[in-house]
Parts: structure tokens; sequence; C-alpha cells
């Protein structure tokens, strides 16, 4: 069957999960689902901008005491909350509001949703991860499989 536009926007793709948060009550549980494109793109272009360090005005003179340090090389070491800012970002663009399946919180919303308890926060977010590394390891799989030269046909297997 073909889709159309409409049929493609309004098809559900997005894998959902329970998850339980006693912190919030006995019974409590949230739903988390997949991140979409645009979304993940969001998260991963606000993270690898982390730490920058702005390109100096053309006026400035830079100095030998402004040159880098022995330890240039090394991998930037994000804080605490830098890793838990990304932590939030993530939590608001899966946490879904069960009626709708659309993000439960605005951005407006992440300081209050990181004052919430710290273990309840990171048992959705080990969650939130597992659901979708799978399915990040899952597009990295195919596309590692296809093949470039081999087109778009629709060839049988």
């Amino acid at each position: 069957m073909l889709l159309n536009a409409q049929q493609i926007l309004l098809s559900p793709d997005h894998r959902t999960r329970e998850v339980p948060v006693p912190e919030w009550g006995p019974e409590a549980k949230v739903l988390i689902g997949e991140i979409g494109a645009l979304a993940r793109a969001r998260i991963r272009d606000w993270w690898q901008t982390q730490g920058r360090v702005p390109e100096p005005a053309e006026d400035e003179i830079l100095t030998t005491d402004s040159s880098p340090g022995p330890d240039e090389d090394l991998p930037r070491q994000y804080t605490d909350l830098e890793q838990t800012e990304l932590m939030l970002r993530w939590l608001l663009e899966t946490i879904l509001d069960p009626q709708t399946q659309q993000p439960a919180f605005s951005r407006d919303q992440l300081d209050a949703l990181g004052a919430k308890s710290p273990a309840a926060l990171n048992r959705i977010y080990a969650a939130v991860l597992d659901l979708n590394l799978q399915t990040q390891a899952a597009v990295e799989g195919a596309e590692k499989n296809s093949d470039p030269a081999a087109g778009t046909g629709s060839g049988g297997g």
C-alpha cells in the first residue's frame, strides 16, 4: 500500500513504554516514547555546542598567555549541570502525555522538571536511553547495510 503525506504524518511509528516511578506514588508510571529525528538533532546540536570557546574578536590581540595548555587534546569533561541539562532535554522530548502521546512538558518547564527527585528522573532517563539507543543502533545498522550504489529500487529478498 502506497501512503500519501497525511497517512505518513498520522502513522504511529514511535514505540512507547511505561516506566514505574514509585517516588511519585505506589502505582505511578510515566509514558515515554521514541524521540523524533528533529528533536534528536536539536539535542545533539545543543550538546555539541556546550563549552565551545567563542572566536576572538578581530581587534582582540592574542598573547602567549592565551595559548592552549598541555591538556588541549583531551576530550572536554562536561559538568554535572551540563549532563543534567542533557538528561532534562531528553526527558522533555520523551515523557508523553498518555492521552495525546505528545510531549507532556514544554521547554519552559525544564527547571521545574529538574527540581523533581533525582532518583525518579534517573530511572526515567535510563528507560529513555534504552528505548532510544535501540532505535539509534537500528538506524546506524540500516545505514551501514545500505548500499548507495544499489539505488532505491524495490527489489524483493
